[in-house]
């Protein structure tokens, strides 16, 4: 960031202000271009559907060992002790 501030300074000597201008965009467009493909590439499931579906998966996971198990079973009496 501070490199693409810096650049219309050290430009100003060697061009027209309209000239600056557009290199100063495109530089800077090329750069956050790139900052940008670096933190997709670091963390790609952030833009997949793949985070919802493991939410998902963990809070039903975090929901079913949570509950007690069914009291249906151990009322039943299994059938062969009586």
């Amino acid at each position: 960031l501070l490199w693409l501030l810096g650049l219309p300074a050290v430009l100003a000597g060697s061009m027209s202000p309209a000239h600056i201008s557009l290199w100063v965009f495109l530089v800077s467009y090329i750069f956050v271009g790139i900052e940008e493909v670096g933190v997709q590439v670091e963390q790609p499931f952030e833009i997949t559907p793949m985070t919802r579906l493991c939410n998902v998966i963990m809070l039903n996971l975090e929901e079913a060992l949570a509950m007690p198990p069914p009291a249906e079973a151990s009322e039943q009496g299994g059938g062969a002790d009586e």
